[in-house]
C-alpha cells in the first residue's frame, strides 16, 4: 500500500504463488528443520493463501483486488513450461496449490472455467486446469449453479436427452467435462443414459456413446459400475419399462460384445452378476 504501485500487485500474487511451489525452506530456521519436503509445502501454500485473503479483505481495504489474484494465477499457469524445468514436481504442486486456493475460495472456479476456455498455459496448463476441477467439483460445479443434488439430477438428465436429441458425442463429452463429475457420480450418470435408452428403444445410442468416450470421459471400471446400478434398479423399472430384465440381459451382452464390460460379467444363463 505504502509503495502506491496498485498496477503491480498482481505480481506479489505471483511472487508468492510461485515461492510456494519451492519446497526448499525460506530460511535456515529452526521451525523448517522439522518439515520434511511435503510439510514444507504445505506450510507455504498455507501461508501465501492466508496472505491473500487477508490482503484481500475489508480489513485492508481490499489491498489485493479480485483482478490482481486473477491476473497473478493466470501469470502463474501461463509458465509452466518453466516450472516444470526448474523442478519434475512443479505441475503436480501447482495443482495442489490452485485446489487449495479454490476450496478456500482465494480463487473463484469461473477463474478456471476462463482459464481453461483461453488455454493459460498451452495444453499442459489445461490438462492442470482440468485436474483441479475434478479435485474440486462441488466447487466447480457452484459456477454455473448446481451446487444441490436436485439440480444435478436435472442437469444429467437434460444432458443425457440433448445427446439422443444431437447424438453428438463431442457436445456430450464437453458436457461431461464441465460437470466434473466424480467416479460415483459418472456411474450415476451411464445409468441414466442406459435407462433412458432403453425408455426410448435406443439402447444402441446409449452404448455408442459409452464406447465412444471410453477412456476419455469415463473408464472401464465406471460402466461396470454403472451396469450394476442398472441391475440394482431393474425391478423398480419393471411397471415403466416392460421386460426390462430381459432388456437389461440384452444390454449387457452388447456390451460385453463391445468390449465395455469382461466377459465374466454374463452368467450361462444370461443374467447379470457383480
Amino acid at each position: 500500500r505504502s509503495a502506491g504501485r496498485p498496477a503491480f500487485h498482481h505480481e506479489v500474487v505471483l511472487a508468492a504463488s510461485a515461492m510456494s511451489l519451492d519446497a526448499h525452506p525460506p530460511s535456515p530456521a529452526f521451525w523448517t528443520a522439522c518439515m520434511d519436503a511435503q510439510g514444507m509445502l504445505a506450510e507455504k501454500r498455507a501461508l501465501v493463501l492466508a496472505m491473500l485473503q487477508q490482503l484481500h479483505s475489508p480489513q485492508e481495504e481490499w489491498v489485493i483486488d479480485e483482478a490482481d489474484i486473477q491476473l497473478g494465477f493466470s501469470r502463474l499457469l501461463g509458465s509452466t513450461e518453466q516450472l516444470a524445468q526448474a523442478s519434475p514436481e512443479a505441475h503436480k504442486h501447482l495443482v495442489e496449490l490452485l485446489t487449495a486456493a479454490i476450496k478456500q475460495e482465494v480463487l473463484s472456479a469461473e477463474f478456471l472455467r476462463s482459464a481453461r476456455r483461453m488455454r493459460f498455459g498451452g495444453p499442459i496448463g489445461v490438462e492442470l486446469i482440468r485436474k483441479v476441477q475434478r479435485e474440486t467439483p462441488m466447487h466447480s460445479r457452484r459456477a454455473w449453479g448446481s451446487g444441490d443434488a436436485r439440480q444435478f439430477r436435472s442437469e444429467v438428465r437434460d444432458a443425457v436427452l440433448e445427446y439422443f436429441d444431437a447424438r453428438s458425442l463431442d457436445e456430450l463429452a464437453q458436457i461431461v467435462d464441465e460437470l466434473h463429475l466424480s467416479d460415483k457420480e459418472q456411474a450415476h450418470f451411464l445409468q441414466k443414459m442406459l435407462v433412458i435408452g432403453m425408455e426410448q428403444g435406443q439402447s444402441s445410442v446409449a452404448l455408442d456413446a459409452i464406447q465412444g468416450l471410453m477412456g476419455t470421459c469415463w473408464s472401464k471400471d465406471v460402466v461396470q459400475a454403472a451396469f450394476d446400478r442398472l441391475r440394482d434398479i431393474a425391478q423398480d423399472l419393471v411397471l415403466d419399462i416392460p421386460h426390462c430384465r430381459e432388456h437389461t440381459t440384452a444390454l449387457v451382452a452388447e456390451a460385453v460384445t463391445r468390449n465395455l464390460l469382461d466377459k465374466s460379467y454374463l452368467l450361462l444363463d444370461g443374467t447379470t452378476v457383480v
